[in-house]
């Protein structure tokens, strides 16, 4: 009976009816349920608990958002002649794909009928372009696949090479010519081909002003965080005698290029450890987490690894740190490809450590 009365109402919600319609339908369904013709255990009268649920689902039914119009003819107008010829280009070509060119990413797939030449690309210049590309001009991706030796041996007869694997994810990354992109969805091994994209990062960003570039040299190595004071961290080392001894804290970011010049001036110590190969290339943001480390709590040991370029060089990341001995990882990294409903790599490799 619940059931039907709520197919019913999002049938009414559909086509608006008149309140006194909709008390016309539920009376009907409530007359000619079972369920309210017999009496319920610890209720008065047969009845109650259906008039009950009837108010309830009539609130829960008024409640519904109306469907949306259909678009008229007027509307459909007011979309340009091109733009309406696009979209059926589009919805056919989705259409006639086969089982191999649905495991590529949309923009791989487009990049690579632009390569063939295929006429349908002239019609949408904006499509499969701006891949991240090696030095070699083939294409960076994120592979999602069972893997196992013949798979391995058919990336490299493609012309690929696997750069980075996390068996664990069952993630590749790799690089390989855009030509051989629907020879590698072919393999039955494969799940889904899309373009590697790197890391985001939440740092702001400001153009340097003429008064940071003349007193950027009295700053250098003297620049205590304001979070210190801030959160009243000052306050804690004293009354609590702590400053982080005994601790590792380590920080994911994109990259530590100024860390030698850091730690000369004394603005982080020597010792920080880096893990083999991946200091990363960057904006160096992860030394400015690291001086903000530092600052609150001194005595702490400090190591980085970075980011990128991929969610999973990030989670192997993270459990290696934690081999490291790092007892506390920040990190100001992420991911557009990461779920919002379910762990990731990352999330699983954080639920590890």
């Amino acid at each position: 009976m619940i059931v039907r009365w709520l197919i019913a109402s999002v049938v009414a919600r559909s086509n608006p009816l008149s309140p006194q319609a909709l008390a016309d339908a539920a009376a009907i369904s409530f007359q000619r349920d079972p369920e309210c013709r017999r009496p319920a255990p610890g209720l008065p009268s047969p009845g109650s608990y259906c008039t009950t649920l009837a108010g309830l689902l009539l609130l829960l039914s008024s409640a519904l958002p109306a469907a949306p119009a259909r678009p008229d003819a007027a509307s459909v107008s007011q979309i340009s002649p091109t733009a309406q010829a696009q979209i059926l280009a589009l919805v056919e070509e989705k259409r006639a794909r086969s089982p191999a060119q649905r495991k590529l990413d949309s923009t791989l797939w487009y990049a690579l009928k632009r390569h063939r030449g295929d006429p349908l690309m002239a019609e949408l210049p904006e499509l499969g372009t701006g891949l991240p590309r090696a030095p070699d001009g083939r294409l960076l991706l994120d592979m999602k696949a069972h893997m196992d030796a013949a798979l391995l041996d058919a990336i490299g007869a493609l012309g690929g090479q696997v750069d980075r694997m996390d068996e664990q994810a069952r993630q590749i990354q790799l690089r390989l010519p855009i030509a051989q992109l629907e020879a590698l969805a072919e393999h039955p091994q494969v799940r889904a081909l899309r373009p590697a994209l790197p890391p985001s990062f939440r740092a702001w960003h400001t153009s340097p002003t003429t008064s940071d570039a003349t007193t950027a040299s009295a700053r250098l190595g003297s620049v205590v965080s304001q979070g210190d004071a801030g959160h009243r961290v000052d306050v804690a080392r004293s009354q609590y005698a702590v400053d982080g001894t005994g601790v590792t804290a380590c920080a994911i970011s994109d990259s530590v290029d100024e860390l030698a010049q850091l730690q000369a001036t004394g603005e982080l110590p020597g010792d920080v450890f880096v893990l083999p190969g991946q200091a990363g290339v960057g904006t160096s943001e992860g030394t400015a987490l690291l001086e903000i480390i530092h600052d609150l709590a001194p005595g702490a040991s400090l190591g980085f690894a970075r980011a990128g370029p991929n969610a999973a060089v990030m989670a192997a990341n993270i459990r290696a740190l934690r081999l490291a001995g790092c007892d506390v990882i920040i990190d100001d990294a992420y991911f557009l490809t990461e779920p919002v409903f379910q762990p990731g790599v990352i999330g699983q490799a954080i639920d590890d450590v």
